[in-house]
């Protein structure tokens, strides 16, 4: 200590310095160091949520998942529309999609479902109550909204907006009020606002029927992949093999693809082998109108899904209840063709709308 203050300073220790280097020294006191200081940095909050946790995987979307995704990281799309008739994977697409994306809005990603609501002016209440906000005596539900997310970075997803279109103005009008705010619906025909991104959620991808497939190449395809996913929640055995392959195959190219069907077939194999199941479906498709029977085989009796989603009658009735009446008496005039039909053909079929009429109401359920 001397040394130092002579070379730095060129000074000797003044006598407090001297009394405590005595001390030290002789015992008195001990050197203390204090201890050193850590600086705990703030845990990471993660973004909040209140989507609901998924109980099966996501199969054959990687594609759409990507795709989603990447046009809801592009700063021009606010109001993304996933479409697609009832049973097709929307909401499952977009919840995985919000999930991926939860990182990416530091104000969170909220799920509102629509399914249960029967009245379009209810809606912000309902987004209201999602997001645990609370109502104001003297403000509307949707003032509130706008003043609660008016500067939050959010990403709502409004989930089966089809039967509550009338309130598509709302979600403009929502969106205009919070810059920093995106919406993502899924619906069965999109929302036709300004501003609105569609993507149409494709059916999985079925064996070609003309294509004489290997085994590991029917199994590739995502249609069958699915029902086997399905299936081995049913019967742990069951795997694609050089037996069921065909049967498999035929049965997914025979639903169309269509996950929600697929996978009322594939848990009837608690009962069917694939060969048995797809003899079912044959009588159905050979033209004998035995069609309601197989929609009969095509039921869950889990108790945990939506009722629209136990069978494809209640899927089929859920998507005809929301037809207009115009478009319900034009859709059942054209059940009697039989395999397709050309626009005159609609229009010749009688009625007293016209033929322009006829064509606008073709457009509109070709759209649902």
């Amino acid at each position: 200590c001397v040394r130092i203050l002579q070379a730095e300073l060129d000074a000797p220790p003044d006598e407090q310095t001297e009394a405590l280097a005595r001390s030290i020294r002789d015992g008195e006191i001990s050197a203390q160091v204090a201890p050193p200081v850590v600086t705990l940095s703030a845990p990471a909050t993660a973004p909040s949520t209140n989507l609901p946790a998924v109980l099966t995987g996501l199969v054959g979307r990687e594609a759409d998942l990507r795709a989603v995704t990447g046009r809801l990281r592009r700063a021009d799309v606010r109001l993304l529309t996933l479409t697609g008739p009832g049973g097709v994977g929307k909401t499952s697409l977009a919840l995985a999609a919000a999930k991926a994306l939860l990182p990416e809005f530091s104000d969170g990603v909220f799920f509102v479902s629509l399914a249960p609501i029967r009245d379009s002016d209810v809606i912000a209440d309902t987004i209201l109550r999602a997001l645990n906000l609370r109502e104001h005596p003297q403000l509307t539900a949707f003032d509130v909204l706008c003043q609660a997310l008016r500067n939050k970075r959010m990403l709502l997803l409004l989930d089966n907006f089809e039967h509550v279109l009338a309130a598509a103005p709302l979600v403009a009008d929502l969106l205009g009020a919070c810059p920093h705010l995106k919406i993502m619906a899924t619906s069965r025909e999109p929302l036709r606002l300004y501003g609105e991104t569609e993507y149409a959620v494709p059916r999985l991808v079925s064996p070609s029927a003309a294509a004489s497939l290997t085994l590991e190449a029917v199994a590739a395809h995502s249609a069958v992949q699915l029902f086997a996913e399905r299936a081995q929640a049913v019967r742990q055995d069951f795997a694609i093999d050089q037996a069921n392959a065909a049967p498999v195959a035929q049965i997914c190219r025979r639903l169309d693809g269509l996950p929600l069907a697929i996978e009322l077939a594939a848990a009837r194999l608690r009962h069917f082998t694939a060969q048995e199941l797809l003899a079912r479906f044959g009588a159905a498709y050979a033209g004998n109108g035995e069609v309601s029977a197989t929609f009969t085989v095509l039921r869950s009796d889990l108790r945990n899904i939506p009722d629209r989603h136990r069978s494809l009658w209640e899927t089929i009735a859920w998507s005809y209840d929301l037809l207009a009446p115009e478009e319900q008496r034009i859709f059942r005039r054209l059940a009697v063709l039989v395999g397709g039909w050309t626009v005159e053909a609609a229009q010749a079929l009688g009625g007293c709308e016209s033929a322009a009429e006829v064509e606008s109401v073709l457009w509109s359920l070709l759209d649902k």
